[in-house]
């Protein structure tokens, strides 16, 4: 009976103390709101050039989109422009660095559309000057680089595009 009774205790005292110890919704939002956060890796460019998707409104399908972002003070991502590996020759490279190019674009024009909610960002600094705009940085990124080809000048030509 004593041995119930002490393990009844030790759990009743596990439970309460882990109660206790959990941060508050509240503090933990606080903080939230406090930090800068960001997602290194998003498939969302895939999805922009979609029909029926707008990154601009919530997209029950989807994963990233604009409000979604501001829901869950979500304030940088990193957009990937990917490309899968195809042949290493130099017809399928010119056509992967083409369809890069028009990755690029469906971003770039997503932006300008939803100008009022988000930019394109270039440098670190970028994400905490738009977030105090009430924005959120969008960053490209090029996910392998099937897209260079054999072209290392493709490099300096993503760069000037935004690639980071």
């Amino acid at each position: 009976m004593q041995k119930s009774i002490l393990i009844a205790l030790i759990s009743s005292f596990i439970v309460l103390q882990s109660i206790y110890s959990q941060p508050k919704p509240d503090k933990v939002s606080r903080f939230h709101q406090k930090i800068l956060t960001f997602d290194s890796h998003t498939d969302t460019p895939l999805r922009l050039g979609r029909s029926g998707f707008d990154i601009g409104k919530r997209n029950e399908g989807g994963k990233i989109d604009f409000p979604r972002m501001q829901e869950g003070g979500l304030d940088a991502v990193f957009f990937a422009v990917f490309i899968g590996q195809g042949p290493r020759d130099s017809l399928s490279h010119i056509k992967a660095r083409d369809r890069a190019f028009q990755i690029f674009e469906t971003i770039n024009l997503a932006l300008a559309n939803n100008a009022d909610q988000a930019a394109l960002a270039f440098t670190s600094l970028d994400a905490a000057l738009l977030a105090k705009q009430g924005k959120r940085a969008i960053y490209i990124g090029i996910e392998n680089g099937y897209p260079l080809g054999n072209d290392l000048s493709l490099v300096e030509t993503f760069y000037n595009r935004g690639a980071r």
